[in-house]
Formats: C-alpha cells, structure tokens, sequence
C-alpha cells in the first residue's frame, strides 16, 4: 500500500469516526438509556442521582474508544486487509505477525486510561481485600481466553512457516508474543489493583463494575484480537501466493469471524455479574 492509499484510508476512517462521534456524542436520553441497561444486564443498582454520572461516564469511554480505533484501525487494515500491490509475503508477513501480539495489547490496555470512575463526595469508601485479576473470569471464560492465545500464537508461527522466516524471525516472534503476555499481565494487575474511588456502597459497586469490566475487555481483546488479525493476514498471504482454495476463497475469513464473534459473545457472558465478588469477598472471615 503506498503512502497515499494509507493517508486516504486514515482520512477515510477518521470522517466515519468523526460523524459516529457527532451523531450520538449529544443524546442525553440514549446514554441514559444505555446506563440503565448496563445496570439491569449486571444486576446493579443505579438510584436516580447516579443516572447521569454513569451515562456520562459510558459517554466518554465511548468517544476515547473511538479516538483510539480512528488511530488504530488504519494499520491493521493495512496489515491485514490484502496484498494491495504488495510484493513477496516473506518481506511483509513476518512484521505483521510479530507486531499485531504487542499492538493488541497495547491497544486494550490503552482503552481502559480514561475515563476513570471518581467519587462524587470527599467521603471514601474502599475493599478490605485486594481484588486480583482471577476474581474476573470464569473457569470456563479463563480457558477460552488461554485458547485464544494458543490460537495467535499458532497462527503467527503458520504465518512465519509460510513466509519462510529465517530463525531470528522466529526468535523475534516468540519475544514479542513474551513481551504482549508481560505486558497484558502488568497492565491487568495494575487496573485490577486500582485504589478504589467511591463516596458510597453503590459508587463502590459501580467502581467495582467498571474494573472487572475494563480487565474482561481487555484480557479479552490481547488474547483475541491478535488470533482473529494474525488469521485474516495469513489468508491474504496465502491468497497472494496462490495456496487458497478457490470455493469462497475472499469470503470464509469474514464467516469465520462473525462466528467467532458470536461464540466469544456467548461464552464470556457467564462472568458479567462476577463483580459481586469482590463484596461476598469483603463479607467473608478475615
């Protein structure tokens, strides 16, 4: 792709961005209507004074998240959205399977920056035990997420096999996957073990909410977005060298990934009440 194509791309998915951010940046009444659906899916409570607090929260995050994808979306479209003039996979692939582990994870961990809950007194109100990054998945969800991370990394080293990578590439690959598992975990730790910002039990259980869901997403999006990307750029890799079947050779990524979209949707369901550990864990004998 060449630099104009990517500057048209960028431009392209920043006016999407911009009109999706303007659209729905200023209705009051849906964000409240979205707050009260997150309460009702978490069996949370949400008094009337807290409405507007918690839907201009879910605002924010909704807007920083569009600002991150507009930044992002254009290099992994790049990387993985076909040939597009390029030359031989060995001189592209390798980079984008060793670089799409670290982006991912930095990309997931980005989300969860800003906003943050904060307490609407001068009171504080806080856990007696510290929560960890366990408490927030299933068994079930846990196993899903360390397939997810087998399935990257296998995908990654087909993508390498394909391209005949030298053994440093290999090296190289097995060290990023090192560096985006260390650095997931560090940031995973680190929201988890946030000090808690809350006047009140119920602004408690809604900054109780907000971490374990920030960790979920972002476990979630470092275990499996790397997987679904690494798949797509190895079958333009394979398309470009002509070892794809030809039976809905452009189509079979896109159905693979709307079913693994669905799947990760109705698997990592189990655990959206999980918050309330973190009180059943306060509650317990010291």
């Amino acid at each position: 792709m060449s630099a104009g194509q990517y500057i048209a791309l960028a431009i392209g998915c920043g006016v999407a961005s911009l009109f999706a951010g303007l659209l729905l940046a200023f209705r009051r009444n849906t964000w409240a209507r979205k707050a009260h659906n997150l309460a009702a899916r978490s069996d949370m409570a949400l008094p009337g004074h807290i409405v507007p607090k918690v839907a201009r929260f879910l605002r924010d995050s909704w807007l920083f998240g569009l600002v991150l994808l507009w930044m992002c979306e254009p290099v992994v479209l790049t990387a993985v959205g076909g040939p597009y003039g390029r030359r031989e996979p060995a001189r592209w692939l390798p980079w984008v399977v060793t670089g799409l582990p670290i982006l991912m994870a930095g990309f997931s961990y980005a989300l969860t920056v800003w906003p943050r809950w904060k307490a609407s007194g001068c009171s504080r109100v806080t856990h007696l035990r510290r929560l960890t990054v366990r408490h927030a998945f299933t068994i079930s969800e846990a196993i899903m997420t360390i397939t997810g991370a087998v399935i990257a990394t296998a995908a990654g080293a087909f993508g390498l096999w394909l391209a005949s990578a030298p053994a440093w590439r290999w090296a190289t690959f097995a060290a990023a996957c090192g560096v985006a598992l260390t650095a997931w975990w560090a940031s995973a730790k680190a929201v988890m073990g946030r000090p808690s910002n809350a006047s009140d039990d119920i602004e408690l259980g809604w900054d109780d909410l907000i971490r374990f869901s920030r960790v979920r997403s972002m476990t979630i999006g470092a275990a499996w977005l790397p997987a679904l990307c690494i798949i797509m750029a190895d079958w333009s890799a394979a398309s470009q060298r002509g070892r794809t079947p030809q039976f809905y050779a452009s189509a079979w990524p896109f159905y693979l990934l709307i079913a693994a979209c669905v799947v990760l949707y109705l698997i990592y369901q189990q655990g959206r009440k999980l918050w309330r550990q973190a009180w059943v864990l306060d509650s317990s004998p010291q």
